[in-house]
């Protein structure tokens, strides 16, 4: 029987045979290495997020900006007998008796001058055209410092044809608050114990 003999492979081939298997097992291994290795957690940041902290930023923020908000309120409130050339004005008990006699008294200038500066008509009044008198009663203590005020009455009346939509009930509403938060700002000169004011105040288109 005959053989034919197969051609030798070349020792060179057999090597990059060799290399080539053994480069692929260390592959096989480093992937089933790598897939099966355990890696720890990483611990939760104890660190406040971005998002908190801008927001704590923006909460102190405005807790800052209502406090100035609230400070200048306080501060135009103790001021607000202060007239515009500096004077600063103590009336006299008795005001709302001497100006319900409707005589001008000199010892009453302070509260004429200060209506004048202060008094703010109210725009949805103008529009409604409504004039008149809002009287409030109020409590002064010893101090001087109006502790209370109430609207006893008012006498408001259309004296002038009203914008088109314009309120009368709204202008009427703003009129007689406007004429509570004047007088509630009044400082009277102080006296042993509290009394009352009964002040009129009048809305006059001019």
């Amino acid at each position: 029987m005959l053989f034919k003999a197969l051609p030798a492979t070349p020792p060179t081939t057999i090597r990059f045979l060799f290399a080539g298997a053994l480069l692929c097992a260390t592959q096989v291994s480093f992937a089933q290495n790598s897939f099966n290795r355990w890696v720890p957690p990483t611990p939760a940041s104890t660190s406040e997020p971005a998002t908190a902290r801008r927001g704590s930023v923006a909460l102190k923020a405005k807790a800052r900006e209502e406090e100035k908000v609230k400070a200048v309120a306080e501060r135009r409130e103790k001021d607000s007998l202060q007239l515009a050339n500096g004077q600063s004005i103590t009336l006299r008990r008795g005001l709302g008796q001497r100006l319900r006699q409707a005589a001008y008294s000199k010892e009453d200038a302070g509260f004429y001058d200060f209506t004048w500066e202060h008094l703010q008509y109210p725009p949805t009044a103008l529009r409604a055209g409504l004039t008149g008198q809002v009287t409030v009663r109020l409590e002064v203590g010893p101090e001087g410092e109006v502790t209370n005020s109430v609207i006893t009455s008012d006498d408001i009346h259309q004296s002038a044809k009203s914008e088109k939509g314009a309120s009368i009930t709204a202008g009427r509403e703003a009129m007689r608050n406007n004429a509570q938060k004047l007088l509630y700002g009044l400082r009277f000169e102080p006296a042993p114990s509290s009394t009352q004011e009964e002040v009129p105040v009048r809305f006059v288109m001019q």
